[in-house]
């Protein structure tokens, strides 16, 4: 089947519970990106927060980590139902919310990191401060 022939941008196409053909080498591509996905999930899950030494830093490669070792892991799984021609659970219509999750994820992640990480950074630099001026119990 070749690429131009598809007819991706008509709704037909898409909101059929077929599952899409997997086995030629757009299929091969496909789940070797769900499969770099997940590893390089695994990566920065296991090896990311052991090489960064701030703990905001931290806390951002585990949430990337998360996103792409799920995404990955589900990926795998719809193109898996999708080799074994399983009507509902392999249709095409779930790659594109498969995509739009992924982007949604990674958008929330991008508030997270633009929004929500300086304002945290800014109150714990603010209470650190505060309690520098905090009187403190004598050690004996």
């Amino acid at each position: 089947m070749m690429l131009f022939s598809i007819p991706l941008y008509q709704p037909g196409y898409w909101l059929t519970l077929q599952p899409p053909e997997v086995g030629g080498g757009l299929g091969h591509l496909l789940f070797v990106f769900f499969l770099l996905v997940f590893l390089v999930g695994m990566t920065a899950r296991i090896i990311g927060p052991q090489r960064v030494t701030d703990k905001y830093a931290k806390k951002i490669v585990k949430k990337i980590g998360a996103m792409l070792v799920t995404m990955g892991l589900l990926g795998v799984f719809l193109f898996f139902l999708s080799y074994e021609d399983v009507q509902l659970f392999g249709a095409r219509f779930l790659y594109p919310i498969w995509l739009l999750g992924f982007l949604g994820w990674g958008g929330h992640l991008y508030w997270f990191f633009k929004k929500k990480l300086p304002q945290t950074r800014q109150q714990q630099q603010q209470l650190q401060t505060q309690r520098s001026y905090l009187p403190r119990k004598k050690k004996k």
